[in-house]
């Protein structure tokens, strides 16, 4: 990748934009401390072109599971940097059926939807043990489906995506539990993680969230709140814990010549 090929930022998703990779990397690297057995077993559904995901891979010398029927439709750059291995959760369970209940699912961003959208299905089919997620939390619902934000307002994360009979033009969502209780899926995760990133998108205000939820009840160490991103340079927290970011992000410079 050359630094006259297309910006980086048509590469990613809304929320890597405005968190940043760093941001990304150190949630990866203290999840897999919580969760070592699981560092072989993180899922991408909706991967895109796995731009995030093949960072992941280099950063940590692991593998990142990556599910999607069409990789190229969100993102401006049509390039796939790590290929989906599987159009569907379906497929990935009938292949690797050890996934199920030991897993980490990763949802970047997971598309808007009135319906059961991909997103809440991997967690219903997938049950995994811990769930990362890169969500708008705003009104707008510009990411994750009404079933998604019902979890999260469930689990006591406060979100504006859940349904609104005003603007939704769906009927009313069956209630959460019983989409649960229907796939034998544990409803109750814990909010192990969460940071906000508050931003106007034409005048309208936002609230992009980035969350670690699991079973357990620990907590994994990330800013509450933080400003967009603005690169390496401007990473917003200072002290030890953050040069690995820093030190990070130099590696990834160097193998994407951003």
């Amino acid at each position: 990748m050359n630094k006259s090929s297309e910006n980086k930022y048509d590469k990613t998703s809304n929320a890597v934009n405005f968190f940043g990779i760093p941001m990304f990397l150190e949630c990866i690297e203290k999840t897999l401390y919580k969760f070592p057995e699981l560092k072989e077993n993180i899922i991408s559904v909706g991967s895109g072109g796995g731009y995030i995901e093949k960072t992941i891979c280099d950063i940590f010398e692991i593998n990142v599971t990556c599910v999607d029927p069409d990789p190229t439709s969100y993102i401006p750059c049509k390039t796939i940097f790590l290929a989906p291995k599987y159009n569907n959760v379906h497929e990935l369970i009938n292949s690797e059926p050890d996934m199920v209940e030991n897993c980490i699912v990763f949802l970047n961003w997971p598309t808007p939807s009135q319906e059961i959208g991909y997103d809440i299905d991997s967690v219903l089919k997938l049950k995994p043990k811990c769930i990362i997620l890169a969500v708008e939390l705003g009104h707008t619902r510009g990411a994750g489906s009404i079933y998604l934000h019902e979890f999260l307002s469930h689990n006591n994360i406060s979100t504006q995506g859940k349904y609104h009979s005003i603007y939704d033009t769906c009927e009313k969502p069956k209630p959460i539990t019983e989409l649960f209780e229907s796939h034998s899926c544990d409803i109750k995760y814990n909010c192990n993680a969460k940071c906000d990133c508050f931003y106007k998108i034409r005048g309208h205000d936002t609230n992009f969230g980035f969350l670690v939820l699991s079973h357990k009840e620990m907590t994994i160490e990330l800013p509450t709140v933080v400003t967009p991103y603005q690169g390496p340079e401007n990473v917003l927290e200072n002290g030890e814990e953050w040069e690995i970011i820093r030190r990070k992000w130099d590696k990834i410079m160097d193998i994407y010549d951003f």
